[in-house]
């Protein structure tokens, strides 16, 4: 088969454009660790879950593949205002897997223990709490050290 250069043109158009196409996922479901067994289409990249305000509060959470840091999906998280008050992974979860084995009793009391959880009144959603806490860095921070603590 021959190619004029008109189509070798048009071709490489469509691959460049196949290419550069962005990779930019919305992730928007959320679970409960304290609740939910996970499915496995909420485990992102076998990981973690989604755990805080859904994207009708305005929370989201997107997966970028086509910008990664060392070699790795970037995840964009954004608040639509301040009304947002929580949107995090966790990284400790249930699925149906963690049941496979265990007794039916061990089952109901962990359902209890979940239940009791729940049910303990230690505040409202999006309530404000104080912390006193510390932590303690191997080195004097400087003026361009920078971080986050969540």
């Amino acid at each position: 088969m021959k190619l004029s250069l008109r189509s070798w043109l048009f071709l490489g158009v469509i691959l460049a454009g196949t290419a550069s196409q962005a990779t930019v996922e919305r992730l928007g479901f959320r679970n409960s660790p304290q609740k939910d067994i996970v499915p496995p289409t909420n485990i992102v990249d076998g990981t973690w879950i989604i755990v805080g305000n859904g994207e009708k509060a305005g929370a989201r959470v997107a997966r970028d593949t086509d910008q990664p840091y060392k070699g790795q999906p970037v995840y964009r998280f954004s608040a639509a205002d301040h009304s947002v008050n929580r949107i995090e992974f966790c990284e400790v979860f249930g699925t149906s897997e963690n049941l496979d084995g265990l007794s039916p009793a061990l089952i109901s009391n962990a359902l209890a223990v979940g239940a009791a959880y729940l049910n303990t009144d230690t505040g409202r959603y999006g309530d404000t709490v104080t912390y006193e806490w510390s932590t303690r860095f191997p080195k004097p921070m400087g003026s361009q050290s920078q971080g986050i603590f969540a």
